[in-house]
């Protein structure tokens, strides 16, 4: 069974471009553009793993990952942060709130495969 990936991302090219990626590797994806869709499609059917853009205009990453770990259910999901913001501020404060790790855009698609590869 392929495992599933939600993407989190309000930027439709960016959010695109890892999709494909992992597509190819043959894993399914969802893209969603908005914390609150997302945090209703992980109640309603969990995905593997989430990759989490920080700038929603909705939400921020930050608070929907802090939500996910408080929800017991959501304890184990990995939670990978996607980013423009890579200053070691955020980053902590990304680890802080239950990220299991940080991509700093741009990414490149050997990055993404890495990374998922490494939790599901």
């Amino acid at each position: 069974m392929k495992k599933r990936i939600l993407i989190v991302d309000d930027n439709p090219w960016n959010a695109q471009l890892v999709a494909e990626v992992l597509e190819r590797h043959n894993y399914t994806v969802e893209v969603v553009m908005r914390g609150d869709t997302a945090l209703e499609l992980i109640e309603a059917n969990q995905p593997d793993m989430v990759l989490l853009d920080l700038m929603l205009p909705d939400i921020n990453g930050i608070d929907i990952a802090r939500e996910l770990r408080e929800t017991h259910n959501n304890s184990d999901l990995p939670i990978i942060a996607l980013t423009a913001l890579g200053n070691l501020t955020i980053q902590r404060r990304c680890m802080e709130a239950g990220f299991n790790e940080v991509i700093v855009k741009p990414v490149t698609n050997r990055e993404v495969v890495d990374v998922v590869k490494r939790y599901v």
